[in-house]
């Protein structure tokens, strides 16, 4: 209902103001006001994406961008919440098709 696709949205938002730092599921249902198992069915339902893949993608996405505008690859990961380099690195290929080291140079 409109219900649940408001509290996505809310959670979509969450995302885009907060990809650059640590994210829980616990941070993001306390914002949106639910508990996290009834989050992350809604959400699944209705974007057909788990949270943290939609997370992910949306790192990715910002990635790109900061490798297009010249960042290394480590620190365009830092910059979009990976604390890690290689989890950064196996994330950007899933969702991108390609390493970020191989996007930089297109």
């Amino acid at each position: 209902g409109r219900k649940e696709l408001k509290k996505v949205k809310d959670v979509l938002s969450y995302i885009r103001e907060n990809f650059y730092k640590k994210i829980t599921l616990g941070d993001i249902a306390k914002s949106v006001l639910t508990d996290k198992y009834t989050l992350c069915k809604t959400f699944k339902n209705i974007t057909g994406q788990t949270i943290f893949e939609n997370i992910n993608a949306y790192r990715c996405m910002m990635a790109s961008e900061y490798i297009k505008e010249g960042k290394s690859v480590a620190e365009a990961g830092y910059l979009c919440g990976f604390e890690n380099s290689s989890f950064f690195t196996k994330t950007f290929k899933k969702y991108k098709g390609v390493l970020p080291s191989k996007f930089k140079e297109k």
